[in-house]
């Protein structure tokens, strides 16, 4: 029942994508930040959670959801966890290579063997503007390079991938935009020249 008075009111939660994909954490109204996840509204019995959280990216990968960074009401984080929806088991990811500064209220898309994550915010309220890449082959992270006339440091904006670009609109800088941004981003992006083209689509 997806009326169901089971699940509790939340803000700043996030959701997957496709059949029966389950979403995860948020704010409740009182300010207590859940931990719980919810698949159309069931809660499922699960291990290894990762600690309550809110504005984190959750993205769905294979048959699994991953789940980087947040804000856990004291700190941001920038840890990373992969949920198996065949075992209902949480697993932590090891931070390797060049494991982005911790944040929230950024946005993360999946394209290929790879998650890259966009902008977000610090707990001393800096922004970032920066690309970073994580690979589920090698599961490690790295800076990704860009040119042309990339998006401002920025929060609250939303991304997603359409004909193999990242799509970056509106959000936060100190001003509330409604700009739009795309770069091109292959499937795998060349080791030791993470470099890509990047467009202003606005």
């Amino acid at each position: 029942d997806v009326c169901s008075s089971d699940l509790p009111p939340r803000v700043g939660h996030r959701g997957g994508t496709g059949d029966d994909r389950p979403g995860a954490g948020g704010r409740e109204e009182n300010i207590t930040r859940r931990g719980d996840m919810y698949p159309f509204w069931h809660q499922p019995e699960t291990t290894g959670c990762p600690g309550p959280r809110a504005a984190h990216s959750c993205d769905v990968v294979d048959n699994k959801l991953v789940v980087f960074g947040g804000w856990n009401g004291h700190d941001t984080l920038d840890d990373l966890y992969e949920f198996s929806m065949t075992t209902n088991q949480w697993y932590s990811v090891p931070g390797r290579g060049d494991v982005p500064p911790s944040r929230y209220r950024h946005s993360a898309v999946v394209h290929g063997c790879c998650m890259f994550v966009f902008g977000g915010v610090d707990k001393r309220q800096a922004r970032f503007a920066d690309l970073c890449e994580f690979s589920f082959d090698t599961r490690s992270w790295s800076r990704v390079k860009t040119y042309g006339d990339p998006p401002t440091a920025r929060t609250f904006h939303r991304a997603c991938m359409y004909g193999g670009c990242m799509y970056i609109l509106g959000g936060f800088d100190g001003t509330r935009r409604n700009d739009m941004y795309r770069i091109a981003l292959p499937e795998q992006l060349p080791c030791g020249c993470r470099s890509s083209s990047c467009k202003n689509a606005s």
